[in-house]
């Protein structure tokens, strides 16, 4: 019986897997069907998402002695006023405000949904290899941790919606970001077309 079940769960287990796999896929297809119709409607790049969410700087450290590079978590949470337009997230000290601290560009970056547990909050996570900050344009790889700036009066469900809306529309525009360069190196003759 022991066996039996154990064979259960994982079969259980790889069935989860292929649901939530169809699932992504399916948002996937959901996004793209969006993305071509918002794209020959305007055919510019627009404003998908703004509001405020909370950053926390995460930082590489190593010594000379010892070379090994370890994550730290850098201090407290820092409110920024954000705006996905394009193919970037620009951030802003506050809304209104004429000139952006900084942005990440979303070619080839990922953005993925951190475990409530890891920072006690509803989070997510954007990965990216070109940012710029200050008016320097860093090419480098660099995590970037945002959360829900929503304040303790709203729900866990209102929170984890507010994080979910972010990072459904961060892959929205990292996806019709890569779509686009493809389209572009096809027509430049850099990529076969299909």
């Amino acid at each position: 019986k022991h066996l039996q079940r154990m064979m259960l769960q994982g079969q259980t287990q790889e069935l989860l897997n292929r649901v939530k796999k169809y699932q992504g896929e399916l948002d996937v297809k959901q996004r793209m069907a969006y993305m071509h119709k918002a794209q020959a409607a305007i055919g510019v790049d627009i404003e998908l998402k703004k509001g405020t969410l909370s950053i926390r700087k995460v930082e590489e450290t190593h010594t000379f002695l010892q070379p090994i590079k370890r994550i730290v978590e850098g201090g407290d949470w820092k409110e920024r006023f954000c705006v996905i337009k394009g193919p970037k997230l620009y951030m802003y000290r506050k809304e209104g405000d004429e000139n952006y601290t900084q942005f990440i560009d979303l070619l080839d970056g990922e953005t993925e949904l951190e475990p409530f547990e890891v920072y006690d909050r509803h989070a997510f996570r954007v990965e990216a290899k070109r940012f710029e900050k200050s008016g320097e344009l860093v090419n480098q790889q660099r995590p970037f941790i945002f959360a829900s700036a929503l304040s303790d009066k709203h729900s866990q469900e209102q929170l984890k919606r507010d994080v979910d809306g972010w990072h459904y529309m961060l892959k929205f525009a990292i996806e019709h970001t890569r779509m686009k360069n493809k389209t572009s190196a096809r027509k430049l003759g850099i990529l076969p077309t299909v």
